[in-house]
């Protein structure tokens, strides 16, 4: 068994938003940029206009730009509107049978969730946390280093196990 105790809090919540978001992020900051940019060249090479290379330095950085201020101003939405799970005590228990999750908020009751392992989607981590997927667009984020029971070293490779055998 293993055991998850942590606080789910701002950061927690951007990097839970930021994982599912990654390839929709992808998209916008990198790829519609790029073609946007590639119709500017297009055009230059059509017509040997400098209009179109002088559309393309301006335009690159003004994209850039106002994809950084949407994506601060999504950030700052995000933590406004969800302000009733920040701030949540999270436990969540990985057994052989299923997934226990418990919420508590401070001055509000406790709420519980079970889930059986056929009903994970998948498991995936970075560098500081972990990623408990049940669907392509909801999941569960745990800090790395918030286990109180088991060797969470041996974790990835449980779940693994447990979402292939259910």
């Amino acid at each position: 068994m293993f055991e998850f105790n942590y606080d789910f809090d701002a950061k927690t919540m951007l990097v839970a938003k930021d994982f599912m978001l990654r390839k929709y992020l992808l998209a916008f900051k990198i790829i519609l940029p790029i073609i946007i940019a590639l119709s500017f060249i297009s055009e230059y090479i059509k017509t040997r206009e400098i209009k179109s290379l002088i559309c393309v330095i301006i335009f690159l950085p003004f994209c850039y730009l106002i994809l950084f201020l949407f994506s601060k101003w999504s950030n700052k939405s995000s933590l406004k509107n969800n302000k009733n799970v920040i701030g949540m005590r999270i436990n969540m228990q990985f057994t052989d049978s299923n997934i226990v999750v418990k919420t508590k908020k401070e001055n509000s009751f406790e709420t519980s969730q079970v889930y059986e392992w056929k009903m994970i989607y998948k498991i995936a981590q970075n560098d500081s946390y972990y990623f408990v997927c049940l669907s392509k667009i909801s999941s569960y984020t745990i800090p790395k280093g918030s286990c109180i029971n088991g060797n969470e070293a041996d974790f990835v490779s449980f779940v693994e196990n447990k979402i292939k055998n259910a």
